[in-house]
């Protein structure tokens, strides 16, 4: 039999293998790798990845009424991995498989509300069971302040910790969802309001600046947002009291128009 028949068969012979693996590996829960050179048409290598199985569930709530919840996971790479919504009372169970060691993301979004993104939840605690995930998604409305939770900053720096900005991410995502939405994002920073010097204020603009700049960076144009610095007027809690001094320091958006 001449060479190139005989690789011909060959050929045949794995691709017919390749399918019956395919079939079993589904029943199994386990995915096909199928590695294949291009240089030598012999050479072809099969291995399994097995997925792992999770299910995350709870309750969204929408303020300040109650309405459906759109839920989207995202893999490392930023791909829907997963589309799915909560009841119309806000409970939801999702159940997914997933692939590698990765982290992956979850967004609750529902309509005219500031989204909820959960980031980087490792594949480790995933597979450890039911997750379970509860939170609030608030009504926008203008001139209503939100505050951008867990956003820190050194004392006296005005540079972003790029670890807690889950909800910048949120805040991105509504304004690519209303591209005509306008916004004002207002910094303050801990201390009496009888302390607000011209370096408070300057440093609250700079943070709040710095937000606008993670906006802008990522596809916002700058006419869409208003940057102010309040120093340390309007304290949310009294310095001396726990936590009130996170409370203080903080940057608030408010929606101009949408």
């Amino acid at each position: 039999m001449e060479d190139g028949q005989m690789n011909n068969l060959k050929n045949r012979a794995l691709y017919l293998i390749g399918l019956l693996i395919v079939g079993i590996s589904s029943q199994f829960n386990s995915k096909l790798i199928a590695q294949h050179s291009l240089q030598n048409s012999d050479n072809f290598s099969f291995s399994f990845q097995q997925l792992k199985t999770c299910t995350i569930a709870g309750k969204i709530k929408t303020y300040p009424t109650q309405q459906k919840v759109k839920i989207l996971f995202f893999n490392a790479a930023g791909d829907t991995v997963l589309t799915d919504s909560t009841r119309s009372d806000g409970f939801y169970s999702v159940t997914l498989s997933i692939e590698t060691e990765e982290k992956y993301s979850l967004l609750f979004d529902s309509d005219s509300c500031m989204p909820v993104y959960k980031m980087n939840i490792q594949r480790g605690l995933l597979t450890k069971g039911k997750t379970i995930i509860n939170d609030t998604l608030r009504r926008i409305g203008k001139n209503k302040a939100l505050r951008l939770n867990n956003i820190s900053f050194s004392p006296g720096s005005s540079v972003l910790d790029t670890l807690q900005i889950e909800s910048l991410f949120s805040l991105l995502y509504i304004m690519k969802k209303y591209p005509k939405m306008t916004i004002a994002l207002d910094g303050y920073v801990n201390g009496e309001p009888s302390q607000n010097t011209a370096g408070a204020q300057k440093l609250s603009f700079d943070r709040a600046e710095s937000v606008s700049l993670f906006l802008i960076s990522r596809g916002i144009t700058s006419n869409r947002i208003v940057v102010k610095g309040f120093g340390t007027s309007k304290p949310l809690a009294g310095p001396n009291i726990k936590g009130g001094q996170q409370l203080n320091m903080r940057v608030e958006v408010r929606i101009l128009t949408y």
